[in-house]
């Protein structure tokens, strides 16, 4: 019946089981088999449960994302590549932990607790570190992340003493006061013997509203009575209390459960299951009641260990995590370790004559759970927490009775290995794993996963492709009596695997002195890292298996040339998502969104789209914007296109939409109140500037108004002092056709009042205001100045005419402009000459004197994208092309070129000539702009040859064309076909990547529409406004874009469009490609209209 249900109701159908019964269902027949290995939901679900973690309940990501980080997290483990070390400075202290990824240990003035967060860049967790001042004298602690719990005891009173009482005292995790969930923020609990103790020792363990805590003597554990108590600490309520000298150590088995190491008769250790809801029944009920003696205790049922020579035997039980453990949900992993099972690891010490001997025991969780429930009747899984049911093994007999012998259990569920564990640092176990020194430089760690275990036979060539360096253990380990303390030989055969660990890369990396590290070092284990203390260097180096490396402090060029250095550092920066998204957006000239909620492998799968739409020109979709006809100003700022309406007192807004990027559509319009003449925008500061001429037209009573208003509402701007700022133009009645170019940079707003019609021979007005304060900071009056673009919040490009027929481009400074002459504003401005030009960048010589000169550049030097639309990348400061289109009007023929440059060309020579100050004044590192071919020049007129040099650095590029983007010539007949444009790019790091052969199989296989520029662009004299030829050679590419094809597509048009003057205007945007349509034949009538090409 199964083979005629649809495949998505089957998938379905296999979600409800649980991995094993998945397992066998891919051997049933190929359907089964080719649905499972088709589904990726299952996939992920079956690496999950071999991998031995659970999904991350709160995280965003999809399950391709989740599965890949899985990958890439199970590979580092696998191959043991370390992504980096970090040092973490330590002070000598009591007392040390490492619970959830937090690294805690209490500072030597005994009131503070220092803690780490140790990061994890595949699960995006960041590295924090904080001190919490407890304002008591710490004995020992314990914490969970999880709860925010802080657990520490305090000993106070009179040492040696009756007085002598421990404090338990319950904090916040994070900030170190009370926990506000604790009804009785402190405990006391007085230890009856405790006085005689030379060396207190204290136990503690928290799971979930539990803190049980173990007090004993650690000088003479073997034969001295100990306090073991239970409490609420939620409530303050204590639920258990035994007083023996039988118990050892313990560790948690379930919120309910203990695994209690006892040593109930001379020679016969043994692991005992307590529960601390039946010793509530007791006499431990009240808290003046007596404590529970040893015979009394409600014991499940005891696992024997084998017999052991001597009396002196210590033995000590650890486990990590605990087993209601979960990551704290503020992180969002993707994935954690599982509940399902956890790695006991149980050293025994003994001194037999003059020798100290000792050994570890290692069993899982899943082992001592089986055997208690039976014994129990199976009702611990509601208290648990945990589907305990999973653990019961079909294969062990049932026993009746509550004490199960060695031979029964041991053997086949556990792996006694001749080791010594350190009794310091005792983090040495996480969830299956297990870590120990083997000599100064290597490492031993251990996996007991069975799951695991299959992934690696022993020298299999599989093994041997994917790089593992985990290989199984023997098929048992015997440990002879004669060499032991043990009274006869022991064999155990716990599956596991076993892998080295070279720690004398580590020290090598640290520079630690002799080139080794010391035999007492301290070994710790974390679900993500591997920590090594080194006590006598006060530091602690983390083994990051996949966490912050050091290359993250270097710059994308520096990450570049460090993949060629070597395979280990190819390896590790390949592996890091962070490391390459942050190469793909150098690459990409983005900067990483700073407000987007998104975690990098969203926001590099969102980038990697994105990329991909502008390399193959695949637009998202077309729309239009009505446009008012008659209505000529119009800009394109920071993805809002906005134009004025007839009436001259409103201008209409549309934001573009992105779908990559999320931004919504949102259209507007303001109404100003006032006539507007021309404005401009930014989105950033939400700031609207308009240019309105006040007064009888013509006449000396002609001025303009300035003013600032909020780009959302149309209001005045809350933060401008003035709203409206006047300024009298002297010259302007005189003008036919008044110009204003206006720019906007931080708080500068700097405008070129100008006459259009006669811009050679006018004199015009160069103003710099601070918006916000309504100070006046430059006012230059002249009439060599044409055009001009922001370079950074102080420095000013300037497309100058200081002398006929030389074109320069200047680089002025608003701070160096003298301020006597700006201060106020009834003195009369400076002329060019008194100017202070930073640096003059000449242009070729022109045949005429009537040249028309204009620079653009978009975004401004400072613009950032609007915080609420959080972004996940936006185009980066770092660099920007200026395109400066020169005109030279001839009765003949009228000849055009433009020159295309980068700002960083402009900025790496004013910063010598400005000693580079200006990188702090810009907000931009101009330091990075500087380049090292570029010879030192000390004069401030830099000659056309000296910054066009020949073949070893480029810096511009001339081209025959109308704009950036532009309408593209027809072949042949060289004339312009206005459905088609020339897209040009001049990123130095995208250029690399089309530098291909035109048929190559890389370029046809990723569908690249961008072709790289000739090596050289000559522009002959005869047919240019240039004296002489002008050969250039700034490295670009190209890509021709069909706005016909486009809007056919989008407009759902299936005979051809008619040729002829149908999309003029192309404008460039960040996400977007504008056109104005002059006329669609296809409409109903006449239409102005802006048609936008979003990604």
């Amino acid at each position: 019946m199964l083979c005629f249900l649809p495949a998505e109701l089957m998938e379905t159908i296999f979600d409800e089981f649980d991995v094993p019964s998945l397992l066998r269902c891919l051997q049933v027949c190929k359907l089964f088999h080719a649905i499972i290995s088709q589904s990726m939901h299952l996939l992920y679900k079956i690496e999950l449960f071999g991998s031995h973690v659970d999904d991350g309940r709160h995280s965003d990501l999809d399950i391709a994302n989740r599965s890949r980080l899985l990958g890439s997290y199970n590979r580092v483990w696998r191959e043991m590549r370390w992504a980096g070390c970090k040092e973490v400075p330590i002070e000598n202290g009591l007392s040390w932990h490492l619970v959830g990824g937090v690294l805690a240990h209490a500072l030597f003035d005994d009131h503070s607790i220092s803690f780490v967060q140790l990061p994890c860049s595949i699960k995006g967790i960041p590295e924090k570190q904080w001190t919490t001042h407890l304002g008591v004298k710490i004995r020992d602690f314990y914490f969970d992340v999880v709860q925010d719990l802080l657990v520490c005891i305090e000993v106070i009173g009179v040492a040696y003493s009756d007085e002598e009482i421990c404090k338990i005292h319950f904090f916040t995790l994070s900030t170190g006061t009370p926990h506000t969930l604790a009804c009785t923020p402190t405990i006391t609990h007085q230890v009856q013997r405790m006085p005689t103790w030379t060396e207190p020792r204290f136990i503690i363990q928290i799971c979930g509203p539990r803190v049980v805590i173990l007090f004993q003597d650690g000088a003479y554990c073997a034969s001295s009575v100990g306090d073991f108590v239970a409490w609420n600490w939620r409530t303050g309520e204590r639920e258990m209390f035994i007083q023996c000298a039988e118990l050892r150590s313990f560790s948690m088995l379930t919120e309910d459960l203990i695994l209690a190491v006892t040593v109930p008769m001379p020679c016969e250790p043994s692991l005992d299951v307590l529960s601390i809801s039946e010793c509530q029944h007791g006499p431990a009920a009240t808290p003046n009641s007596s404590p529970l003696q040893f015979a009394d205790i409600p014991c499940i049922c005891g696992f024997q260990l084998p017999r052991v020579r001597g009396n002196d035997l210590d033995i000590f039980i650890r486990s990590e995590p605990s087993p209601l453990a979960t990551p704290s949900p503020s992180l969002r992993v993707p994935f954690s370790m599982s509940q399902r099972d956890c790695l006991y690891v149980v050293a025994l010490r003994c001194q037999v004559a003059y020798f100290t001997r000792s050994v570890v025991l290692m069993a899982l969780r899943s082992t001592f759970l089986a055997r208690a429930i039976r014994n129990r009747g199976g009702d611990d899984n509601v208290k648990c927490g945990i589907d305990t049911t999973s653990c019961l093994d079909e294969t062990v007999p049932a026993n009746p009775s509550q004490v199960i012998p060695w031979q029964d259990w041991g053997p086949t569920g556990t792996r006694i290995l001749p080791l010594d564990p350190s009794d310091s640092w005792f983090c040495y176990t996480h969830d299956t794993k297990y870590i120990h020194p083997v000599s100064e430089n290597v490492a031993n760690l251990y996996d007991f996963n069975p799951y695991a275990i299959r992934r690696h036979p022993r020298k299999s060539p599989q093994a041997a492709h994917d790089g593992s360096m985990w290989t199984p253990l023997e098929l048992e380990s015997k440990i002879m009596a004669k060499v032991s303390f043990f009274l006869e030989d022991v064999t155990t055969r716990l599956p596991g695997s076993i892998a080295h660990v070279e720690l004398q890369e580590l020290a090598r990396v640290r520079s630690i002195p002799g080139g080794s590290l010391p035999l007492d070092l301290g070994l710790m284990l974390a679900e993500d890292h591997i920590v090594v203390a080194v006590p006598w260097l006060h530091q602690i180096c983390l083994i990051l298996g996949a966490g912050k490396t050091i290359f993250d402090e270097f710059d994308v060029p520096s990450l570049l040339r460090c993949l060629q250095v070597c395979k280990l550092f190819h390896d590790v920066i390949s592996e890091s998502m962070h490391l390459l998204y942050k190469i793909e957006l150098f690459g990409s000239h983005m900067d990483d969104g700073r407000h987007s909620g998104l975690d990098v492998v969203s926001r590099s799968k969102l980038l990697e789209s994105y990329n991909q739409g502008w390399r193959e020109m695949r637009w998202a979709g077309c729309k239009k914007v009505p446009k008012e006809e008659g209505s000529l100003s119009r800009d394109l700022i920071g993805g809002v296109l906005a134009h004025p309406l007839c009436d001259d007192h409103s201008i209409s807004f549309s934001q573009l939409p992105c779908s990559i990027k999320g931004i919504l559509e949102k259209q507007w319009t303001v109404d100003l109140g006032v006539e507007v003449r021309n404005f401009y925008f930014d989105v950033a500061q939400d700031l609207l500037v308009c240019v309105e001429i006040i007064g009888v037209a013509y006449s000396d009573e002609e001025i303009c108004g300035i003013h600032f208003f909020t780009l959302s509402t149309g209001t005045p701007h809350t933060l401008a002092c003035t709203p409206i700022i006047t300024h009298r133009v002297q010259g302007m009645p005189a003008w036919i056709d008044p110009r204003f170019i206006i720019q906007i940079c931080g708080p500068r707003v700097v405008i070129l009042f100008q006459d259009g019609a006669v811009c050679a021979s006018s004199v015009g007005d160069f103003v710099a205001w601070d918006w916000r304060t309504g100070e006046q900071e430059m006012f230059i009056q002249c009439a060599e100045l044409r055009s001009f673009s922001m370079l950074t919040e102080d420095l000013i490009l300037a497309a100058t005419v200081p002398t006929p027929r030389e074109p320069s481009l200047d680089v002025l400074s608003i701070s160096a402009c003298p301020r006597d002459f700006a201060a106020t504003t009834n003195c009369s401005p400076p002329r060019f000459t008194d100017i202070p030009c930073i640096c003059r960048f000449q242009l070729p010589s022109f045949q005429g004197d009537d040249l028309d000169i204009c620079i653009r550049s978009e975004p401004s030097p400072l613009a950032t994208p609007s915080p609420g639309l959080k972004v996940p990348f936006s185009t980066s400061q770092g660099d920007c092309l200026y395109v400066v289109s020169l005109r030279l009007e001839n009765p003949i023929r009228t000849r055009a070129v433009v020159l295309m440059a980068l700002r960083s060309t402009f900025l790496a020579r004013a910063n010598q000539n400005h000693e580079g100050e200006d990188g702090v004044k810009g907000g931009i590192d101009a330091t990075l702009c500087l380049d090292e071919t570029v010879p030192a020049n000390p004069s401030q007129v830099i000659p056309w040859r000296d910054w066009v040099p020949p073949a070893h650095a480029f810096f511009s590029r001339i081209l025959l064309t109308s704009g950036y983007i532009h309408p593209a010539p027809e072949e042949r007949t060289n004339r312009y076909d206005f459905n088609t444009a020339n897209l040009y790019d001049f990123n130095p790091y995208a250029v690399r990547r089309y530098r291909l052969p035109p048929k190559s199989l890389e370029a046809a296989h990723d569908n690249s529409m961008w072709a790289p520029l000739e090596f050289e662009t000559k522009i002959r004299s005869e047919v240019s406004p240039f004296v002489e030829d002008v050969t250039t050679r700034l490295p670009g590419s190209t890509a021709r874009v069909e706005l016909q094809q486009l809007a056919r597509i989008h407009f759902n048009r299936q005979r051809p469009l008619p040729l002829g003057p149908l999309l003029l205007g192309p404008m460039l945007a960040e996400d977007h490609i504008v056109v104005t349509a002059a006329r669609l034949d296809w409409a109903a009538a006449r239409d102005d209209t802006f048609t936008y090409f979003y990604m």
